[in-house]
């Protein structure tokens, strides 16, 4: 509100000064701009650029000082605009601002404009600066960022003798520099110089550039011919430069003259000492000069080596006293780190300020060679950050101590036993895709509650020494833990993703079956996967004490029959069982014990199983998953219980796919529970009624049945089911019909059918005006739904039809056929005899997207055209429509041809669960 108010007063102060165009409407009178403005802006959604043009104001206004636009940074089509010519008659201008303006040249009038000292045409399209911009003797500021088009400036720039500011970063196509730019002796910025090739100023031209500042990029190193040219342009006399950035194209293969004329050149471009951050990528020397690693570059917090692929070894760096960030890259000819890289004859801790160090993709390295053995010094005490990332033939040791470590990250080194070094103890450490991780010598034993984001590869395995499980129990931060009778391991698990994916990444602490005893377990574990094993009784028992677990996961245990009847620990929220096939029940103590906190129970791939539970689900289960159980006759079997015995489960989620035996949901003796929201039943091809009792849940928001092909009733009626939104069927041969009362559903939102060839006409009452998605496909019902009367949905937006054999036009004019007005997306395929579309313009007012599938003999739009509001027409396999739409020449081009031509498939029933 305070701002609001402080904006509003701002503009009322200042309303004879500033004025935005954007609040003047096309056609209004220049009257509406105060005469005295100084200050003009104008606001572009990037929607119209060329509105600029069609105001005549500025005819009487003479006074404007600053004329800004603001517009999207990034363009994203290859629409371009011309320069706005009116705004040359502001000769008084001493702004101008076209930053994100689509103009693809710049007029030779620019240079009209004698006043100015400011001028950005950043984010633009233009290639070329005119050579009247040399003529703006007053300008202080060129701004050129991100003109990724600009291939070259004016010739000379001479004359810009105010110029203190030359932005241009992002300009990647620039082809050199003008000429004179040299004498340009009050620029403070240069964010880059382009050493052209037989073109524009040399590096000379630098030397009297004595006082730029902060950031220098100088590119197209290779093509400095003269030594003595690298050597005047005095970087050294440069103290106001922080930044530098030193690149080299295409000098990785040169001949044996270019590597040395590299090489002289990146000896003479030597810094001023207080040069705070250095860049070299593309180098083509074979080796680095001195200069690099000497003491005196106290200032210099990082350092960037990339893709310098020649040079065989890197600078002695390890002495520079407050170094902070080493980035290594894309240097093919490393092949080990050692004694030069730490610094000759040191005697200080080498990289004693490090604190990032990153090592990538330096596919040669095979040797990290730890600092020298019998010095009284340990290399990188303050480092906080490691990573080593595709560096494949690596085999060499890693540093032994690093006391200040907070992040361990190696990845895709797939020859690299990983020996993980004494880090503290909230060290984060990531290993992925390496041979083996092996941790020795660890002396705290808290280690454990540090490697919460541990990941191995696929192949990988990752060992603990003798006597680590000493301090198992220890390790209180522990999430996850797996069990794995193959090689007698207990694994550790710490991916973050949910427990319901069901995957699991690990490593393995060596140890003996026999070893294995209730206090060994982490007494505040988490998550428990067991894999691959007999489920020996000491480790079921062992589960009753963790008293913090919250997820299992048992997988792949080919010879489990059944659980002992013990209680389920407290805490634990989830179970997934996996690949158990000769499993035959679960234990009826999991169904019965009112204080347990499960809620998701996932069952796959047991093929012994043909229920789930009897009597009862565990009473706090909200969401079950059950999937290619083939066997499964029923959810929860009931048949020797009373039928007067209650139902009391809080069931919400049910899912079940791929379950070829199943004949029915729950009991015949009992109701699907009343708390069930959303059911998802696929590919269980015997089952052939929902609910026994022929009732479903009050409660369902979402039914989806797909690929029941033995299905042939829902339910009697949909009376009860007031809160269903969502309503998907898919390929149910035999469903004749939809349950009655489907048109009182005052919640159904979307109702998705198709390949159910058994039914053959709406049900009674039709279908419910609160929809909002209809789609029908393959089916039989067009006809009647056609007589009943699609306009009655007055409230629907999207409507997909398809399969309608018989249809010649549509809609069928000669029915009085009338589509929802309310319609947004229209989509017709699969109409094999269709030839026509009839009137949609005049009644289709919302339309703004048309799908058009399939329809072969489809070929002639409405004769009246198509809706004025259509934003988006897809035209697939409809060959003769195809041709009268041809880009430029097709009859309808021209009705078409502002439209554009994708369109989302609104048939998907996929949703987030």
């Amino acid at each position: 509100m305070m701002h609001d108010l402080v904006n509003d007063l701002a503009q009322w102060a200042a309303k004879d000064f500033f004025f935005r165009i954007e609040n003047l409407q096309e056609g209004e009178k220049q009257g509406k701009i105060p005469k005295n403005v100084r200050h003009l802006s104008y606001l572009n959604d990037g929607s119209n650029y060329d509105r600029i043009q069609k105001f005549v104001v500025f005819n009487e206004i003479k006074s404007v000082r600053t004329f800004l636009t603001f517009s999207p940074k990034y363009l994203t089509d290859d629409s371009s605009c011309d320069f706005p010519s009116i705004l040359l008659q502001l000769r008084r201008l001493r702004v101008l601002s076209l930053n994100g303006y689509p103009i693809s040249e710049l007029p030779d009038t620019i240079g009209d404009l004698k006043l100015l000292h400011y001028l950005d045409l950043s984010w633009t399209r233009i290639e070329f600066l005119p050579d009247s911009v040399n003529r703006l003797h007053n300008l202080e500021a060129l701004i050129l960022k991100g003109c990724s088009r600009l291939k070259r400036l004016c010739s000379d720039m001479g004359n810009l003798i105010k110029l203190r500011h030359f932005y241009i970063s992002g300009s990647n196509s620039l082809e050199g520099m003008p000429l004179k730019i040299g004498t340009l002796t009050s620029l403070r910025t240069l964010e880059l110089f382009v050493v052209g090739k037989d073109v524009g100023s040399g590096l000379a031209e630098l030397k009297e550039l004595t006082h730029l500042q902060e950031k220098l990029h100088i590119s197209g190193l290779e093509n400095v011919n003269d030594l003595r040219d690298a050597e005047k342009a005095d970087l050294n006399g440069k103290g106001g430069l922080k930044d530098l950035q030193l690149e080299w194209t295409c000098s990785n293969d040169g001949s044996n003259e270019k590597k040395e004329i590299a090489t002289q050149v990146l000896e003479k471009l030597r810094p001023c000492q207080k040069l705070e951050r250095l860049h070299i990528w593309g180098y083509g020397g074979t080796r680095f000069p001195q200069w690099l690693g000497d003491t005196s570059f106290s200032s210099l917090t990082s350092l960037t080596f990339e893709d310098c692929k020649i040079c065989a070894s890197l600078p002695s760096i390890g002495q520079l006293p407050l170094l902070k960030k080493l980035f290594i890259r894309d240097m093919n000819g490393i092949e080990s780190l050692g004694p030069e890289f730490y610094g000759h004859g040191y005697s200080k801790a080498p990289f004693q300020s490090l604190e990032e160090f990153k090592i990538w993709n330096l596919q040669e390295w095979r040797d990290w060679i730890p600092c020298g053995s019998g010095r009284d010094v340990e290399a990188f005490p303050r480092l906080r950050w490691l990573s080593i990332f595709r560096c494949s033939k690596l085999q060499g040791k890693l540093p032994e101590h690093l006391p200040s470590l907070e992040s361990l990250s190696i990845r895709h080194c797939e020859q690299l036993s990983v020996s993980v070094p004494i880090v503290p103890k909230h060290c984060s450490i990531r290993i992925v895709n390496c041979k083996e991780v092996v941790l020795s010598s660890i002396k705290d034993k808290s280690l454990l509650s540090s490697m919460v984001h541990l990941l191995s590869g696929t192949s990988s395995s990752i060992f603990l020494a003798e006597g680590f499980t000493k301090g198992f129990s220890k390790a209180e931060k522990l999430e996850r833990v797996k069990y794995y009778e193959r090689g007698h391991s207990l694994a550790m698990e710490y991916n973050k993703k949910s427990v319901e994916s069901g995957y699991f990444d690990y490593f393995a602490i060596k140890m003996e079956e026999e070893e294995l005893q209730q206090e060994e377990l982490p007494c505040r574990v988490q998550y428990l996967c067991l894999e691959d094993f007999k489920f020996p009784v000491k480790l079921e028992e062992a589960l009753q004490s963790l008293s913090f677990l919250r997820g299992l996961s048992i997988r792949n245990s080919q010879e489990i029959i059944s659980f002992r009847e013990a209680a389920l620990p407290s805490q634990l929220r989830f179970i997934t069982i996996h690949e158990c096939n000769a499993l035959q029940s679960l234990p009826m103590a999991w169904m019965h014990i009112s204080n347990t906190s499960l809620k998701y129970l996932s069952i796959g791939y047991c093929d012994s199983l043909t229920c789930i539970a009897r009597v009862q689900l565990p009473p706090n289960l909200k969401r079950l998953e059950i999937m290619h159980c083939s066997n499964l006759l029923t959810v929860l079997d009931e048949e020797e219980v009373s039928s007067s015995c209650r139902n009391t489960s809080y069931l919400e989620y049910l899912k079940i796919e791929s379950c070829p035996s199943l004949t029915s949901l729950w009991s015949k003796s009992n109701e699907l529970p009343d708390t069930l929201q959303k059911i998802k039943l696929s590919r269980c091809s015997n089952l052939a009624i929902l609910a026994s009792t022929g009732n479903l849940p009050k409660a369902l928001r979402y039914l989806s049945i797909e690929e029941c092909s033995k299905l042939e009733s829902i339910a009697k009626s949909f009376h009860d089911n007031t809160k269903l939104e969502k309503l998907y069927i898919d390929d149910c041969e035999k469903l004749k019909t939809l349950p009655s009362g489907i048109n009182n559903l005052i919640s159904l939102k979307k109702l998705v059918m198709s390949n159910c060839p058994a039914m053959v006409s709406v049900p009674d009452g039709g279908f419910p005006t609160s929809l909002t998605c209809l789609v029908i496909a393959d089916m039989k019902i067009c006809k009647s739904l056609f007589e009943w009367g699609l306009h009655r949905l007055t409230s629907l937006e999207i409507l997909v039809i398809g399969g309608c054999m018989d249809v010649m036009s549509f809609p069928q004019e000669e029915t009085g056929m009338i589509l929802p007005t309310s319609l947004t997306v229209l989509g017709i395929r699969n109409f094999p005899n269709l030839e026509r579309l009839s009137s949609i313009a005049q009644n289709l007012t919302c339309l703004e997207k048309l799908y058009l599938c399939n329809c072969p003999k489809l070929k002639y739009f409405p004769e009246d055209g198509l809706p004025n509001s259509l934003k988006q027409l897809e035209i697939k396999d409809c060959p003769l429509l195809e041709e009268r739409c041809d880009e430029g020449k097709g009859l309808y081009w021209s009705m078409i041809s502002h439209i554009s031509n994708r369109l989302s498939d609104y048939t998907s029933s996929e949703e987030d669960d």
